[in-house]
């Protein structure tokens, strides 16, 4: 007994608490002691005990404890390390502001479709490297770079607490291979563009491509819309860009720089489409703009295989979704007639000048009405939808 006692005195004091239990003075001659182990249900919790007497006999008897209930920490599973740990800290964290709503969605996304399903059920102590490893590589580069953070954060959360020592991501984890950037300088024009739509009309592809060919979207920007952020006016569908969707973080509020916020406008039948499946989304208690999911909005790799397959399987010549801003901002400037400035701000880039950094302050609804009159002027896509 006194070496136990020894190896836990070092670390708790009294009033503070060790990884698994702690004593805490309540008078002279009462302590309180505080521990992790199961209830006469069977349910893994922090219990609590009063002592009376010196202090080391709180310390001898929360050692006492620890033994007894040492073995009851290898049936902790993962699922009950998230419900237990993981929620209520990450709770804290979001009421803090130290994590954002979004991070905390898609922690929650990614944990209901991919990691709960699986680890679930598993117990701590046999969440092994080469388990880990077969489930990752099972999945693509974007989806296991969020699994492996969730689940490494929820046993980050049980290791704290004391419910075990296993650390499986302390081993060299390799991940799924990333898909290679694809990479050209051309793009489409209008006429191929309107058969590109076709092809994808109805699919998780349709939106994203209709927001970065037509409203000046990168593609992660494109997915991290959500439903009721579409508003129509003047025959122009518009919506604010303040967040994205991206290969390695997932959902973020980080824009590629402080420009990228920005309101886009997307004119004519392309305009009229993306509201109609945001209002149809958004009544059938859809969240998000893009994706199979009403909790959380599709990941890019989904998006872009969607794309690929459905253009290359249609005869369309295929561009990867990288170049569709290049395509609006040809047709901006070439058949909207569009000025400079405009399509740099649709675009989310800084306006040079004296007067583009310091005067220009366009409003929302000044972007609204510039494309809104370039398109009235140019309606190069009245048909498309008949």
């Amino acid at each position: 007994m006194p070496h136990l006692w020894r190896a836990l005195v070092h670390i708790a004091m009294a009033g503070k608490r060790a990884s698994w239990g702690s004593v805490t003075l309540v008078s002279k001659g009462k302590y309180r002691i505080r521990y992790w182990g199961k209830d006469s249900g069977g349910t893994y919790r922090r219990m609590s005990e009063t002592v009376h007497g010196t202090r080391r006999q709180a310390f001898d008897r929360l050692a006492l404890l620890h033994v007894e209930h040492s073995e009851e920490h290898g049936s902790v599973t993962v699922g009950q390390a998230h419900d237990l740990w993981w929620v209520p800290w990450a709770d804290r964290r979001c009421e803090s502001g130290k994590m954002s709503l979004n991070a905390r969605r898609q922690f929650d996304s990614t944990w209901k479709n991919h990691v709960g399903p699986r680890w679930s059920n598993v117990q701590l102590g046999a969440v092994s490297p080469p388990d880990v490893q077969e489930w990752l590589l099972s999945k693509s580069n974007a989806t296991a770079m969020q699994c492996k953070t969730v689940l490494s954060r929820i046993m980050d959360r049980a290791r704290f607490m004391g419910a075990t020592d296993n650390d499986p991501f302390s081993a060299a984890l390799e991940m799924p291979v990333r898909e290679s950037r694809e990479s050209t300088s051309e793009s489409y024009d209008v006429d191929e563009l309107r058969d590109v739509w076709r092809a994808l009309r109805g699919s998780v592809a349709e939106i994203p491509f209709l927001l970065c060919a037509f409203g000046s979207c990168r593609v992660g920007e494109s997915i991290g819309v959500r439903c009721d952020e579409a508003s129509m006016e003047s025959g122009v569908c518009s919506m604010p860009i303040t967040r994205q969707v991206t290969q390695a973080a997932g959902l973020t509020d980080t824009l590629k720089n402080r420009f990228s916020e920005r309101t886009i406008a997307i004119p004519g039948p392309m305009g009229r489409r993306v509201y109609e499946v945001a209002t149809a989304r958004r009544n059938a208690g859809y969240e998000w703009l893009v994706g199979p999911d009403s909790d959380s909005p599709a990941t890019q790799d989904y998006v872009k295989r969607a794309y690929r397959k459905l253009v290359m399987s249609s005869g369309i010549r295929y561009l990867p979704m990288q170049t569709l801003r290049a395509s609006w901002q040809t047709i901006a400037r070439y058949t909207l007639g569009m000025e400079p400035w405009l399509i740099e701000r649709l675009m989310g880039h800084s306006v040079g000048g004296v007067t583009g950094q310091h005067y220009d302050r366009p409003h929302e609804n000044d972007y609204i009405r510039a494309v809104a009159s370039a398109y009235s002027k140019n309606p190069f896509a009245d048909g498309w939808d008949d």
